[in-house]
């Protein structure tokens, strides 16, 4: 990654359509060892009712605005996170979580396990989309265990299911190919890399999620427009980088009384491309940093229809990040502690108990003249715990050359699934 640039990703699922609960299941202790080959047992989904409908929304959009407003505090210059996807492999390890372990999941996850499990259920495939001209949102799980882990069946049950996880049983301190060929699979090769080393002899089990998105202009760039034009970074400093341009009798502005902004549909007008940039004197971070679950919804109220002279630049980045402290100032330090983390409802490896050793998190993004391609990868790491350890009005023109947030929608379900800040193309 280059020296100076100032980026932030963040890829959003609001789950404002998320759906109902089910039973919870208590008796861990008749929970009993399983393989991957185990018989699946039938996990209930009840129907949602309108009041779990907003509960899991609101749930959901304050998970990913802390999280989003949390990175750009504590995170200088560039930086590419994917709640979305963090948010899926947390759902995923909330299943094995008892007594407070549970509780801090989720408060943090905003929802209690089985109304978790049920708007997974209907959102996983819900959102994923695949078109002809190569448009598509893939999401997928997977779960790999040590060959030494106690699994319970419930826990593998209701990810095979609910989660619709793959499952492994390996050597998992020989499994690092395996993985990355899986998450290099699953993300169309943008994430040729998930783990740079083998898991470590103390690693029971590694949840994984996936997400892919590949998104076509409903009007594309024309090529031969794109230009050289001066991009202004945060710190003052300047850089030449390429621009894409078109102009538009009728695009979506964005003006508001402390940002501007563009909505740009994807041909499918089910997803849509947001760029906005601060106008009152804030710095990208500062921008982001102030970020709530209704930020995105009140800014895009203001967008009206207004011919546009769009400046964009085209760019092409990626990222590695630890998770661990973003989660544990989010109110999860109970899940990386190993004398007070409760996962039985997950398993037990070697006689001893479970615990969260770290979150780790890889995101890529391309924007150019075709359209947008992003994906993301989070992997939870498990560890035994041994002790110790309207109105047209006149054209504008908007030139998108200085540090500016922007935001991938699901239109048909007002589902942002990526949100980020831009602030150095090159």
């Amino acid at each position: 990654m280059k020296k100076g640039i100032a980026f932030v990703l963040l890829a959003v699922i609001m789950l404002g359509i998320f759906t109902a609960c089910t039973a919870k299941d208590n008796g861990k202790k008749d929970e009993g060892k399983v393989t991957p080959s185990a018989v699946l047992t039938p996990v209930s989904t009840p129907e949602p009712t309108p009041g779990m409908l907003i509960s899991s929304g609101e749930g959901y959009s304050n998970f990913a605005a802390g999280l989003y407003a949390k990175s750009a505090e504590v995170r200088e210059g560039n930086f590419l996170i994917s709640p979305a996807s963090a948010y899926f492999a947390l759902a995923m390890t909330a299943n094995g979580s008892d007594t407070e372990t549970q509780k801090a999941l989720e408060l943090v996850l905003g929802m209690p396990v089985d109304q978790l499990n049920a708007a997974c259920a209907q959102l996983i495939p819900e959102l994923r989309m695949r078109s002809e001209d190569g448009g598509r949102l893939d999401i997928a799980n997977s779960i790999w265990l040590n060959e030494t882990l106690e699994a319970r069946e419930n826990f593998i049950n209701t990810a095979k299911e609910i989660y619709e996880a793959e499952i492994f049983e390996a050597a998992l301190s020989e499994s690092a190919d395996d993985v990355n060929n899986w998450v290099s699979e699953k993300t169309n090769g943008m994430i040729p890399q998930m783990l740079d080393e083998e898991p470590g002899n103390d690693v029971a089990m590694l949840l994984l999620n996936a997400l892919y998105f590949n998104g076509v202009w409903d009007t594309p760039f024309e090529e031969s427009l794109t230009e050289d034009r001066v991009f202004y970074r945060e710190d003052g400093t300047t850089v030449e980088h390429p621009f894409m341009n078109k102009y538009e009798d009728r695009m979506q502005y964005i003006k508001t009384e402390n940002a501007e902004g563009i909505k740009l549909p994807y041909n499918n007008y089910r997803q849509s491309f947001i760029a906005i940039r601060p106008t009152d004197g804030k710095n990208i971070h500062e921008f982001a940093a102030a970020f709530e679950k209704d930020t995105l919804k009140n800014v895009l109220s203001r967008a009206e229809s207004r011919a546009v002279n769009l400046y964009m630049p085209k760019f092409e980045q990626d990222y590695k990040i630890d998770m661990s402290d973003l989660l544990r100032d989010m109110g999860l330090e109970i899940i990386f502690d190993r004398n007070q983390a409760d996962f039985s409802k997950m398993g037990t490896m070697n006689g001893y108990p479970l615990f969260v050793s770290k979150v780790i998190q890889k995101s890529a993004v391309r924007v150019d003249e075709r359209g947008t391609e992003a994906a993301a990868a989070t992997e939870v790491e498990m560890e035994m715990a041994a002790l110790p350890m309207e109105e047209q009005k006149g054209p504008v023109e908007l030139v998108l050359d200085s540090p500016y947030a922007y935001f991938i929608m699901d239109s048909e379900s007002g589902i942002p699934l990526f949100m980020g800040v831009m602030g150095d193309p090159s």
